[in-house]
């Protein structure tokens, strides 16, 4: 699912100093040297936060820095790893025990992300996306959640006011630019379109005259 334009992208961003482009990656793994100018300091560390966990470890021994290892599913080289850093405790289970404390417990760090700062308030009503008849709080079988049905009772739950009981006329703001991704495989298209156009219209009735682009 590349576009192609991922290196250029991380190099537009102002905090990133260097970038190493994919074609590259094997050259690197085997020698250390990268495609951009001046190396590698003498003194660093190598950070995993997805892809192929063998290559941070290769890196990491190549360069002579620790591996700091972020996994949200499976501790794969804790013999090699100077730390693991894992989503949940249920994954400490499945790591040999002479390498458990090299482990720690991070949480969701791409979650935590996103809502560290933000109050329960303010949080998504998350039982607007249950089936009808389930009640809030409890997720139905899989098997009886309908897109339909998330649609509808997104556009039915949503009464055009903020939750601070303001009229959407009155939120002023600058315009909004909203990034659909509901995903490319068809169970996930299935469920996430029509969730995502609700989502899209419950804001627009919310946040008028703010220029959404989806």
């Amino acid at each position: 699912h590349a576009s192609g334009q991922e290196a250029a992208l991380v190099r537009s961003y102002p905090e990133v100093d260097r970038c190493q482009d994919p074609g590259g990656l094997v050259r690197l793994l085997l020698t250390a040297t990268p495609a951009f100018e001046g190396g590698f300091a003498p003194r660093g560390v190598v950070i995993y936060l997805g892809g192929d966990q063998f290559n941070a470890i290769v890196l990491g021994w190549q360069l002579g820095y620790p591996t700091l290892m972020y996994s949200e599913n499976a501790v794969l080289w804790p013999q090699f790893a100077s730390r693991y850093l894992l989503r949940e405790p249920s994954l400490l289970g499945a790591v040999n025990p002479k390498y458990q404390s090299r482990c720690r417990i991070s949480g969701d760090l791409f979650l935590d992300a996103v809502t560290d700062g933000q109050s329960q308030a303010g949080a998504p009503d998350v039982s607007l996306a249950f089936a009808p008849g389930s009640s809030a709080g409890e997720a139905p079988p899989a098997d009886q959640l309908s897109p339909r049905d998330v649609f509808a009772r997104l556009r039915q739950s949503d009464g055009g006011e903020t939750r601070a009981g303001q009229s959407a006329e009155s939120t002023p703001g600058p315009p909004i630019l909203v990034a659909v991704l509901p995903g490319s495989k068809p169970s996930k298209l299935a469920l996430g379109v029509p969730f995502f156009l609700a989502v899209g219209e419950a804001l627009a009735r919310r946040l008028p005259g703010r220029g959404q682009v989806f």
